[in-house]
């Protein structure tokens, strides 16, 4: 019984893992890409609002902010208003940057002066990329664009490691139940193998055993109770039936002696002394049948009660 509890322990818990941690889990997942996204049009707006006055002017300078994109993962492209670019975070000491970015997607929407946003595959690196890219403008006028990329695959790892940590979460906490579960279900079993104890030794024969009936949950009280019922009931019957016994034994004996040697002395007996033997046997014998009458009343009374 204490592995059947144990285990339904377990199938509760797993399911209650199952039903918050999936849906916990995807949660997060969506959460993390929203996040990033969030974190990268911010960024852009910023660093659009740093090369404004650069762009305008023809030139971009690089500074401290710019500078620090180089030792992340995330990648900022700063074009001019021909999609030439001017700032490259993955080379940013290049000479000759120029590279024409106006064939891309997102940095085509951000040169009409739309802000865009999404994931798409580049060719060129050979993965995936969650990009946001904004204009540069003022007055109207769009000087450039600044394009920020990061690589799904490092959002995905990480997702991967929270998933992972979900999961040993959830190993954790089905491992813990386990001996909570034993010692649990070892409490609640206990009344009834203590209640099944005492009905194997009352069984053996030990009539003075009784359960507790002060220990366990209602059901196992009422049962213990009736079994201590049931104890007194069976040790009341069994005395009676010794006492029966005994009482019958006394009660036979004597006529039974009698009649015996009542039997016994007829072959020495003349005729008129064998008469008055048989006769005394007969009265032996009816009052020998009386008490049997009377005893078998008494048991037939005993065992209605």
């Amino acid at each position: 019984m204490t592995r059947r509890v144990v285990l339904s322990y377990l199938a509760v818990a797993l399911f209650v893992l199952v039903v918050l941690e999936i849906p916990l889990a995807i949660r997060y997942a969506q959460d993390a890409e929203y996040r990033l996204s969030v974190a990268l049009e911010r960024d852009a707006v910023v660093v659009a609002d740093l090369v404004n006055d650069a762009l305008r002017e023809g030139a971009v300078r690089v500074t401290p902010e710019l500078g620090d994109y180089a030792t992340t993962d995330l990648r900022i492209v700063i074009v001019d208003a021909d999609g030439d670019t001017v700032y490259d975070s993955v080379d940013p000491d290049a000479v000759d940057l120029g590279r024409d970015f106006s064939s891309r997607p997102e940095v085509a929407e951000a040169l009409s002066g739309i802000r865009a946003t999404g994931t798409r595959f580049s060719v060129t690196l050979d993965q995936e990329l969650q990009y946001v890219a904004v204009p540069v403008a003022s007055g109207g006028i769009v000087h450039g664009a600044v394009r920020i990329t990061y690589p799904t695959d490092a959002l995905r790892a990480q997702v991967l490691r929270t998933w992972l940590l979900f999961a040993l979460t959830g190993l954790a906490v089905l491992i813990a139940v386990v001996p909570v579960g034993i010692a649990v279900a070892r409490w609640v079993t206990r009344p009834t193998t203590a209640l099944t104890e005492r009905v194997e030794r009352l069984a053996d024969g030990e009539l003075d055993v009784r359960a507790d009936a002060t220990v366990g949950p209602p059901e196992v009280r009422e049962l213990a109770a009736g079994f201590n019922a049931m104890a007194d009931r069976l040790g009341t019957l069994l005395a009676d039936q010794r006492a029966f016994a005994a009482d019958a034994s006394h009660q036979l004996r004597s006529p039974l002696t009698a009649l015996r040697l009542e039997i016994e002395q007829l072959t020495d007996m003349e005729d008129d002394e064998r008469t008055e033997a048989v006769d005394r046997s007969v009265r032996e014998i009816e009052r020998l049948t009386g008490i049997v009458t009377s005893l078998l009343t008494l048991a037939r009374h005993d065992g209605s009660d």
